[in-house]
Formats: structure tokens, sequence, C-alpha cells
């Protein structure tokens, strides 16, 4: 039968006392229950196989196998072999053995320590651990992180040790600046926890990754408007938290990241002296962006553009892409008027 063991548990000693520590997902924290021999001698593997101490790991593996004879057999023998070559850091024979242990002893005393072992190496996968491919090649195997990731969160369940893969892997796509991919794990997050610390911090970080999601006025700016509505649902569900966190003054950058990218369309019309077609725009942005720094600015263009399109009532239109289209081409990439 197996017995869980919460997240991961690491017997450290200090001074002449032992206090046993719980990795939860705000840190060490001291164990709230007694934990059994078995517990702790498991734990204490786990901690020298991490620190890549294989000459201690090898005398309490002895050790737990001459104290624990009923708990010998296939299952121990997988979970002690995946632990040596873990310590050896050989992370791609590492995660298979731990897959061994899951996948052919799932109701064993090893299954709890075989999936924290499977996540450690999901771990360095996706810090940059290089990956042998082709016997030659070297290269970083972030895509095994991923699937060991996604792996530990199937088994898992709701356990915390699912939780930790999520976060785990999006903050491994926020390093990389794919932000996309990291606010598309904090939906799943936020799918399978919707309330409490988790729906919290989920719903904070889909705003926040789909903002850093922007890459800048000459680009698709619908992911701003995605981050000012994740950021108008956190000031509504959570005001005190918006206060800590500067929701209002993100949501205000977001707008005027907005007006800005619509003022910038309009100018580029404007100066390529389409007026027709920069009047939509500047009409949109002051419809919709009243507030904005740029607000007077437009109001002159605007101006500009009725007097020019008044001009041109009784006159036959000539669309000045007519008059010079590669002018007109050149400025189409160029939108600043600065």
């Amino acid at each position: 039968m197996r017995r869980f063991i919460p997240a991961l548990i690491i017997s450290i000693m200090i001074s002449a006392h032992a206090e046993t520590l719980v990795l939860e997902d705000t840190g060490w924290q001291p164990a709230q229950e007694a934990l059994s021999d078995v517990q702790l001698s498991l734990a204490e593997i786990c901690r020298l196989a991490e620190n890549q101490n294989q000459d201690g790991l090898s005398e309490k593996l002895e050790e737990f196998e001459a104290a624990n004879p009923d708990l010998s057999g296939k299952a121990w023998d997988a979970f002690a072999e995946a632990e040596m070559i873990y310590a050896e850091r050989d992370v791609e024979e590492a995660a298979e053995k731990f897959y061994e242990v899951l996948d052919n002893y799932p109701m064993s005393e090893f299954y709890q320590p075989a999936l924290e072992g499977l996540y450690q190496c999901g771990k360095l996968y996706l810090s940059g651990r290089k990956k042998t491919f082709l016997m030659v090649f070297k290269l970083k195997a972030y895509d095994e992180g991923e699937e060991i990731m996604r792996s530990i969160a199937d088994r898992a369940g709701n356990a915390p040790i699912a939780k930790r893969a999520f976060y785990t892997l999006a903050e491994s796509y926020e390093k990389r600046e794919e932000y996309i991919e990291a606010y598309n794990i904090w939906v799943e997050i936020a799918t399978r926890w919707p309330t409490g610390e988790e729906g919290l911090k989920s719903l904070y970080e889909m705003g926040k990754n789909m903002h850093q999601a922007y890459n800048g006025p000459k680009y698709d700016s619908s992911s701003l408007k995605s981050a000012e509505g994740y950021y108008g649902q956190f000031k509504k569900r959570y005001p005190e938290e918006a206060e800590l966190r500067d929701i209002r003054e993100k949501i205000q950058l977001t707008q005027e990241q907005q007006a800005y990218k619509e003022y910038r369309i309009a100018m580029h019309y404007y100066r390529v002296e389409d007026y027709q077609t920069a009047m939509v725009y500047l009409e949109s942005f002051q419809e919709n962006w009243p507030d904005s720094q740029y607000a007077g600015e437009v109001e002159k263009v605007a101006a500009e553009c009725r007097k020019e399109l008044e001009k041109l009532k009784d006159k036959p239109r000539i669309r000045p892409v007519d008059k010079n289209i590669f002018w007109r081409f050149a400025h189409f990439f160029d939108f600043d008027v600065k």
C-alpha cells in the first residue's frame, strides 16, 4: 500500500536537533504531521541524490534496504537505481527509470518519491539542461521538460506537486520570453484551481503575460486588450490586492499603449495624404481614448484632414498611391512621426 509523502520532505539537521521541513508552494515549512521512519529515510535519499552525494546515497540505500526487507523487490530496485542515476546527473536515463516506477508500481511506497525525482529531472531540462540528439548534437531539451511536467500534472491531479509542475513550466516560458505559452499554462492553472491563492495568482499572471506579449505599436495589439480585461477582472475580484499590485496604473498603461497604436496608424494615413482613411482612425481615437496624452495632437490633425477633404470635394479623387506608389509603400513601414 502506498503511503503518501506530502510534497518533498527533507530531513535537515539543525544544530543538535533534527527538524523536518516540507516543501510547500510558499517555501520550506515545518512538517505538520509526524512522519514515519520510512518517509524520513526516503526524504533523505531524495536529498542526497539532489546534492549529488553519491557515496552518501549508496550508503543510505543499503541502510534502507537492510532496515526494510519487506519493501525490497522490483519497485525498490527500480527506484534505487533511478536515484543513483539521477545523482550522477544522467537526467535522461534517470527520468526513464522514474517513469518505470510510476508506470509499473503505482501503489508502491516509492511512487511519491519517484514523482518528485521526475519533477527534478523536468526542472533541470526547463532550466536549460542539454540532451544529446543523433548521438552528436547537444541541444537544450525544453520540450522534454514540458512533457515531464505535464505528465506529473496528469498523474497528480490537484496535489501540490501538480501545481508546482505547472508553476515551474510557466516560469520557464516567462524566462524565455515566450509569454503566450506562459499565458496558456496559467489558463490551465486557473481552470484546475479557480479559487483561493491559485485563482488570484493565475488571474494576475494571465494579465501580466498578455501585457508582456505586446511587442510594440508596429505589431498586433490584441494582447493589450486581453491584458486590460484580465487586469479589470483582477481589480474587481481582488480590490485590496489590486491596490498593492498597482493594477489601476497597469490598466491605464494598456489603454495608453492601445491609444498610441491607433494614433500612429492615423498619422501614417495622414502623412500619405489618405485623409479619408486617416479620419476613420482619428475619429475612432477620439471616441475610444479621449483622455490620452495624444488627444490634443489628434484634434489638430483631424482639423487638418477636414480642411483637406473639403478641398477635394469638387475635384476628381486621385489616390496618392497613383501619384507615387514607391513613396507610399516606403512609408507604410514607418509610422513614426517624431
